[in-house]
């Protein structure tokens, strides 16, 4: 053996006497690791224990592997010594490690997606990893589905409540914030809007997912001065199963229709102090577009000839059981802002 080698040998095992004296010791490099693996001076345990105390300083790519499994068998290593010095490596392996926590793209989710893999397994993966090009729309979320991803991890890449909503034609895009108390989960979902009502209009906001919308129907536009919500609108709910009220600041809410299994549902109201001028609210509940998103339509009428500022809230709650045609409406919660 070369003086070179022996010196390799030496740099390499050193540490399993001295790591406690030097805990910094420098990772184990890889040529004076093959060296060891070829020469019998060395036992594989004491080889294997340098690489525990102080890491190694290199990638085990495929090359790598191929090198180690050759100067073993050059050393005339056992397969089981091959095995355990390989398992350590990558135990110690920093590079290894910033390799398998890089963020998968999507295709690269779609492929482990069609080899079937264990779905907890992969969930914990890209919980781990993350997948950075993933888009939050309806459409990406059904290309997962398809490809096989369950409804955990579609949940996951994909969280519904943050889906975009495409703008309606004819309507006017308004910034729609998160509450403090913002829950997706929450039992009872509440919005609030300030808005300017121009005078002698009527004004249509469409409340769905997680925007608003909003169009003048007759006379100017409206515009929004806040608003606000606690959770997204409902979704793929029937009208039988929906409890709601709308009522403008210092108004109150009439009874309106309820008709069960219908496709509308509607709640009216007025403020209290302007007489047959005072402004009304019309909220309508609308039924489930194509991918399963409900939406509430609310109308403000301003018969004044000047311009109002009105704040308006929105209440739903989801109930177990369908509601019978008398049924009263809900106690909610306070809004917050």
């Amino acid at each position: 053996m070369s003086l070179r080698s022996l010196v390799s040998i030496i740099v390499l095992t050193c540490s399993g006497g001295v790591a406690q004296v030097k805990p910094a010791s420098p990772p184990v490099e890889f040529d004076p690791l093959l060296e060891a693996l070829k020469s019998d001076v060395i036992e594989m345990n004491f080889v294997i224990k340098g690489i525990q105390d102080r890491g190694i300083a290199f990638d085990l790519g495929r090359s790598q592997l191929e090198a180690i499994v050759s100067a073993g068998s050059e050393g005339k290593r056992r397969p089981a010594e091959i095995a355990a010095l390989i398992a350590v490596s990558l135990d110690a392996c920093q590079k290894c490690y910033a390799r398998f926590l890089k963020p998968l793209t999507q295709e690269e989710l779609l492929t482990l997606l069609k080899r079937n893999h264990d779905s907890d397994l992969l969930l914990q993966e890209v919980k781990a990893r993350g997948v950075k090009d993933v888009d939050v729309s309806e459409a990406n979320a059904n290309v997962l589905r398809a490809a096989g991803a369950n409804e955990q991890l579609v949940g996951f890449l994909v969280p519904d409540d943050k889906v975009k909503i495409s703008p309606l034609v004819d309507y006017k895009t308004f910034e729609l914030k998160h509450a403090e108390d913002y829950d997706p989960s929450a039992t009872e979902g509440w919005l609030k809007v300030t808005a300017q009502i121009p005078a002698n209009s009527t004004s249509e906001f469409i409340f769905k997912h997680n925007s608003l919308f909003a169009r003048a129907v007759a006379g100017g536009e409206p515009n929004t001065l806040a608003a606000y919500f606690n959770k997204p609108a409902p979704k793929n709910m029937s009208i039988d199963l929906l409890q709601y009220s709308g009522n403008l600041e210092g108004g109150e809410v009439n009874a309106g229709d309820e008709k069960r299994g219908s496709l509308i549902d509607r709640v009216k109201g007025k403020t209290k102090d302007k007489g047959k001028d005072a402004l009304t609210i019309e909220v309508v509940y609308l039924q489930a577009d194509d991918t399963g998103r409900n939406s509430f339509r609310i109308r403000v009428a301003n018969k004044q000839s000047t311009p109002q500022q009105s704040s308006f809230t929105l209440r739903w709650m989801a109930l177990m059981d369908p509601k019978p045609l008398t049924a009263a409406k809900p106690s909610l919660t306070p809004a917050k802002k």
